[in-house]
């Protein structure tokens, strides 16, 4: 009987080393694999299709940004995006969205990427810009020990000043649409000690402070989200489940509803 537990025990926890394995390799994969280059994935993401001739109005969203736009991890394909668009529609009726997100995109890229011509006019025909950047920003500090302080504020300066970039470049293109920028959360809750969740919090903190002085553009947070609800992170360990985006949504929404017209 004592060999049967032995060994059940011991069958749980392969299983449970080989999740952990996978997963961790996927994020790794996700992070560290050479993507297609940036100007023809955004040229075929726009170009990917034509509006009817004569087709009726529509309300349309744009994604910008790292994993998160793109929608990584949702095992139904659709990401935070997605499921905001559905909830949309039941309010404007006709929603058309371009995703322009793309895996492992840092501040500085998203600087140089809301420059193209195709990308602002894009832009300018949005009705509401969904944004989500600086996670890959903030990943290049360490997560598994305490975080310099010297290395904090050089990066989250350095974003900072890309963000005011890349959202006066979005306003100079389109000074109407509504504009929800995303905030972090923390992927990793049993692994980060108190002083670095203190460095998230600040780097949300002034995140907010950059978005919400500016005319019709509103912060959404996410912290406790998945603070309180980590079953909200998919397989990867890093990226939302379809559910943790299903809350994104849900949160855009509240948070962007009287802002929709």
């Amino acid at each position: 009987m004592l060999r049967k537990i032995i060994y059940g025990l011991m069958a749980v926890t392969v299983f449970s080393t080989l999740v952990y394995i996978v997963g961790f390799g996927w994020a790794f994969w996700i992070t560290y694999n050479e993507p297609e280059p940036i100007s023809q994935i955004i040229e075929d993401e726009v170009n990917e299709e034509e509006p009817l001739a004569g087709a009726p109005s529509t309300f349309r969203v744009l994604a910008l940004g790292d994993s998160l736009a793109k929608g990584t991890g949702d095992e139904m394909g659709m990401g935070y995006s997605g499921y905001f668009n559905q909830l949309l529609g039941e309010i404007v009726g006709v929603v058309e969205y371009e995703n322009l997100g793309i895996d492992g995109m840092v501040s500085t890229e998203l600087v140089e990427l809301v420059k193209k011509e195709i990308v602002q006019t894009a832009i300018l025909e949005a009705d509401i810009i969904l944004l989500s950047i600086g996670g890959n920003d903030m990943r290049t500090l360490p997560v598994f020990q305490t975080v310099s302080p010297v290395d904090f504020m050089e990066t989250k300066d350095s974003y900072l000043k890309n963000l005011e970039e890349i959202l006066q470049i979005i306003r100079e293109h389109n000074p109407k649409a509504p504009v929800a920028k995303l905030g972090l959360y923390n992927p990793f809750p049993d692994f980060t000690d108190e002083a670095t969740v203190e460095l998230l919090h600040q780097w949300n903190f002034e995140t907010l402070r950059a978005v919400e002085g500016r005319n019709q553009m509103v912060f959404v947070p996410t912290f406790d989200l998945f603070k309180y609800n980590p079953g909200l992170i998919s397989m990867d360990m890093l990226h939302p489940s379809a559910e943790g985006y299903k809350s994104i949504a849900q949160r855009h929404m509240e948070i962007l509803k009287e802002l929709i017209k």
